[in-house]
């Protein structure tokens, strides 16, 4: 009896390690996106159309958040690369959605602009804040995780 109560509890605590391990994987992916996005805003040396390559990379396509879509968040990325000059983003919290092919990811972004006017640090998502939310909706596919907006019409 106390080999199968053993054996039960070993198996149990293998497969909560795995998904616990799944769930690390999927956030330091997530993570790594972030800092990926970070890294090419603030690139030295790179021309506007680089830096926006790289961030819109991350992008699927299909994005849709609160009415905006994928040609939208485009160009707010041009836009905010033109108008500043580096990125910040700190207190990264991610969130893996109950299906684990979501992910919702909650930080805090500070921008200096061409004039070296610090704005922020701004909590996102919050609607109608420097990014709108547009940089904390994950979607995971076949190809790994991309930024998908929430996909509804309004909150």
């Amino acid at each position: 009896m106390i080999r199968i109560t053993l054996c039960l509890f070993l198996t149990m605590l293998f497969f909560s390690c795995k998904l616990s391990d799944k769930d690390d994987i999927d956030k330091a992916e997530i993570n790594g996106i972030i800092r990926d996005i970070q890294s090419a805003f603030n690139g030295r040396g790179e021309s506007v159309e680089q830096k926006h390559k790289k961030i819109m990379s991350y992008y699927r396509t299909d994005f849709y958040h609160d009415l905006v879509k994928y040609p939208t968040v485009e160009n707010f990325w041009y836009k905010l690369i033109i108008e500043n000059k580096s990125m910040v983003i700190d207190d990264v919290n991610i969130k893996l959605l109950e299906d684990d092919s979501e992910a919702k990811v909650e930080f805090k972004v500070t921008l200096v602009d061409q004039n070296d006017n610090t704005l922020g640090p701004f909590p996102e998502p919050e609607p109608g804040v420097i990014i709108f939310g547009y940089l904390s909706y994950f979607y995971y596919d076949q190809t790994g995780w991309k930024i998908y907006g929430n996909h509804r019409k309004n909150e």
